[in-house]
């Protein structure tokens, strides 16, 4: 099963600086490593560099995928609770006790 995100691309130009832009991805929840919250996204927000539209109280998270010998990591759109919310949705969780 995989899980739909928003993402946050940037893209630096040399006079513009960075330009950001929105996408979905689809992640595979088993390749999560870790999630945080990822502070300067919200600050790029609040100073107008994200794409018109958004919510001003958005916050963003940073996610780390396993992807065998290496990894990678991700912005997308929300908090960090959010977004675990999204990836165990429909898992069940065995409760120790």
């Amino acid at each position: 099963m995989v899980v739909k995100l928003v993402e946050v691309k940037e893209s630096r130009g040399v006079t513009s600086g960075s330009q950001y832009s929105l996408r979905e991805v689809f992640i595979n929840p088993q390749r999560v490593v870790s999630m945080s919250e990822e502070p300067r996204f919200a600050t790029e927000l609040k100073e107008g560099r994200m794409p018109e539209g958004m919510n001003e109280h958005q916050s963003f998270t940073r996610i780390v995928l396993d992807q065998g010998s290496g990894g990678s990591s991700m912005i997308v759109v929300g908090t960090p609770i959010m977004i675990d919310q999204k990836l165990t949705e429909g898992h069940r969780r065995l409760l120790n006790g």
